[in-house]
């Protein structure tokens, strides 16, 4: 292909970590008090092609009875050595934060912003704006279930030479879209926590087009302050043109430490 592609809806995060963004169940006590996380991941392998892979994530949440505060970072560097030639196999960085309040005690609104800077998918800024309504399905200490909607606003600027997006070469795009989706975190045991998100964006400016991001994982404790955490996910652009394939499944494995009271 002569030009990088990049549909309007395609990977943008292919490598968030399942921490960003949500308080795991053992950090949903409701006293107002930072707790969080940060969690590190290296892969390494040899042999007629060479490559190491370094992904770092952050996530904090000070929570009460009547609402939520999170903050979240992430962090994924790559290389890869094959024929005796180097390249860069990932490149991101992404931070942002998002405010839940209660609106009753099943209801709630939502607002956040996001910043994603992907030199692999040419995205030199990428701010997100959302906003929406969820619903507590299930609230409880140890285990929460929630469902949402809401919009969100998308403003993104490439590197040169810019993408194709709609058969456009572009260094900027904007774009609204609906966001509906579904999350929930459990504590299974004293040791084993479960969690979940699935996110659907629908492009306003392309109907028909969408993108679908899922993801789940599992922490275990090994002491108070460590634990090992295993992360699925995958990312879905409808509008992916080739060589971009429109699915994106990432699985890592790393160790977490944990921040604020026990």
């Amino acid at each position: 292909m002569n030009k990088p592609t990049l549909n309007l809806a395609s990977v943008s995060c292919i490598a968030a970590a399942l921490a960003c963004g949500a308080a795991r169940a053992d950090d949903l006590v409701p006293d107002g008090q930072w707790r969080g996380s940060g969690t590190a991941a290296l892969s390494v392998a040899s042999g007629n092609t060479r490559s190491e892979t370094l992904n770092l994530n952050m996530n904090a949440a000070a929570v009460t009875d009547s609402d939520k505060l999170t903050y979240y970072g992430q962090a994924l560097y790559g290389r890869a050595k094959a024929n005796g030639l180097t390249s860069t196999s990932a490149n991101l960085e992404r931070a942002g934060g998002r405010y839940d309040r209660n609106l009753t005690w099943e209801v709630y609104a939502y607002g956040g912003l996001d910043f994603t800077h992907d030199q692999i998918t040419l995205i030199d800024l990428r701010s997100v704006v959302a906003g929406g309504l969820g619903y507590h399905l299930v609230r409880a200490t140890d285990n929460r279930w929630d469902v949402f909607s809401g919009l969100t606003y998308k403003v993104d600027r490439y590197l040169e030479p810019g993408v194709v997006i709609n058969d456009e070469l572009r260094t900027h795009y904007e774009a609204p879209e609906v966001e509906v989706g579904e999350e929930s975190v459990h504590k299974l045991n004293a040791t084993t926590n479960l969690h979940q998100r699935l996110d659907f964006f629908e492009d306003l400016h392309s109907p028909g087009a969408y993108r679908a991001q899922f993801d789940a994982g599992v922490d275990v404790a090994m002491t108070k302050r460590m634990q090992l955490t295993v992360a699925l996910q995958d990312r879905y652009s409808s509008l992916a043109v080739s060589p971009i394939l429109k699915n994106d499944v990432l699985l890592t494995a790393g160790l977490t430490y944990k921040f604020g009271p026990q």
